[in-house]
């Protein structure tokens, strides 16, 4: 009688439990939105490309949800989030090559610096944005290849990203795509990894992970931060990323371009509530040894570079917001950065 008191009781126990985790699915569903790019039919944008490894969907209509922002996500019929079609006859074209702060992550697409540059330069100039998220360099120089040749831009804009562009130029972050048109793994699943989607995809876990574990995960990337860290893989990664500025320029220089860098620095370098957790923690953190070296390659190349992650972090201190909650910019920051590049085309004659 004894155990069969226990055994109701933890089938009781595990009843309860049940319970509470679908309903803390149920709440955390209708509070937290949907995080990826989908249409209507719940469809991706992203699609398998065999040079590239992923791009846009031409002509998608979608929307990008979260609980930071609500945005609708459309492409032209090139792929890219462009409200017209490119056109070899266009005249006065800037390219501008970037991943998830180009494309307009968290924004609408008449908000992206790429939309407000051509506002600032008074539609002077037709300006494609070629930004798709999760890019780096070694994309740009793909997409270069095949676009270059048809367009042939006045101007080249390559905005590079020190949160993770040059963890993606040397293999560090891969990204590929899942079934779903998602970047992901792109291969068949055994049933744990199957099992460990599904935890992962669950609200309830993904909350409680973020909680809990997050705040004190320790960065898988210091090494690109802390002198001491630093390793041969480290070398490699900027020698990598050299070798893609390198490719970059002498594509502009073959098709009469030409080129500007920019560098978008990361919300832990330019907001203060956000850079004083970082040195508290470590306190021989170097919150602009990329930027550093990404000027000095930039000046081993003799590419013009323009650095805004003073800029943002100027504006901060001000306590102007720029960011949404997730670390992109919001229509503020995209506003703010067309404006400073538009300023340094007008000073330095890029414009005819």
């Amino acid at each position: 009688m004894k155990s069969k008191n226990i055994l109701i009781n933890i089938l009781l126990l595990l009843a309860v439990l049940t319970f509470f985790l679908l309903l803390s699915e149920i709440t955390l569903s209708i509070i937290k939105a949907p995080t990826r790019i989908q249409d209507s039919e719940g469809q991706g944008v992203f699609i398998q490309d065999q040079e590239i490894t992923y791009k846009l969907k031409s002509n998608f209509n979608g929307e990008f949800n979260t609980r930071h922002f609500n945005t609708q996500f459309s492409t032209n019929s090139q792929g890219f989030r462009n409200r017209f079609d490119f056109n070899p006859s266009d005249k006065q074209v800037i390219f501008m090559l970037g991943d998830s702060f180009t494309m307009g992550h968290g924004v609408e697409e008449d908000e992206t610096f790429s939309s407000r540059l051509q506002y600032s330069l008074d539609n002077n100039y037709k300006i494609y944005n070629l930004g798709v998220g999760g890019y780096s360099q070694k994309q740009y120089v793909k997409q270069l290849e095949q676009l270059l040749p048809i367009y042939k831009p006045e101007v080249i804009i390559m905005n590079f990203f020190t949160g993770n562009d040059i963890q993606e130029n040397c293999g560090i972050i891969v990204r590929s795509l899942n079934k779903e048109g998602l970047p992901g793994e792109a291969r068949e699943m055994t049933p744990v990894e199957r099992l460990k989607k599904l935890i992962r995809k669950s609200k309830t876990s993904v909350f409680i992970y973020e909680k809990t574990v997050l705040p004190f995960k320790k960065s898988r990337d210091l090494q690109f931060y802390i002198k001491e860290y630093e390793t041969d893989e480290t070398i490699e990664c900027y020698q990598t990323t050299k070798r893609f500025f390198s490719q970059i320029k002498n594509l502009s220089s073959q098709y009469n371009s030409k080129l500007l860098f920019t560098i978008i620095g990361a919300e832990k370098q330019t907001t203060k509530k956000e850079s004083e957790e970082l040195l508290r923690k470590h306190d021989n953190f170097e919150l602009f040894r990329i930027n550093e070296k990404i000027n000095n390659i930039c000046q081993e190349l003799e590419i013009d570079c323009i650095d805004l992650t003073l800029f943002f972090k100027e504006r901060d201190e001000k306590e102007i917001m720029l960011y949404l909650g997730d670390g992109h910019w919001n229509p503020q920051g995209h506003t703010f950065a067309s404006d400073k590049i538009a300023q340094h085309l007008i000073k330095e004659d890029y414009l005819v």
